[in-house]
């Protein structure tokens, strides 16, 4: 698992940086200008490629575990009805089991 997150935090890293990389580059709303005509410009290139180098991998390794319940490929519905027997009697709709239905007290 741990593997897992790091190569996904690694690939999420790189996607920021070069996100950072192309925003200085084509001077996108003029921050590369202002960055590089800085006379502290590697503070905020630091901060800018930290920042979106976390950002990224956060994300990433986020969508990697929140897919790793997908892994397996689905069975058609038919075929979970059949496995599931208490399903059965639920509509096919609905994805809350049926409850019996109580007199209500007045």
């Amino acid at each position: 698992m741990v593997p897992y997150l790091i190569r996904h935090g690694v690939a999420g890293a790189l996607a920021g940086w070069l996100t950072v990389t192309l925003l200085l580059a084509w001077d996108i709303a003029g921050v590369g200008g202002l960055v590089l005509s800085s006379d502290l410009f590697p503070v905020p290139l630091f901060m800018l490629f930290a920042g979106f180098g976390l950002t990224f991998a956060s994300v990433a390794m986020g969508a990697a575990i929140m897919g790793l319940g997908r892994a397996e490929p689905e069975a058609p519905a038919a075929k979970r009805r059949a496995a599931r027997p208490e399903a059965q009697s639920a509509p096919a709709t609905s994805s809350f089991p049926r409850f019996p239905q109580t007199a209500r007290r007045r």
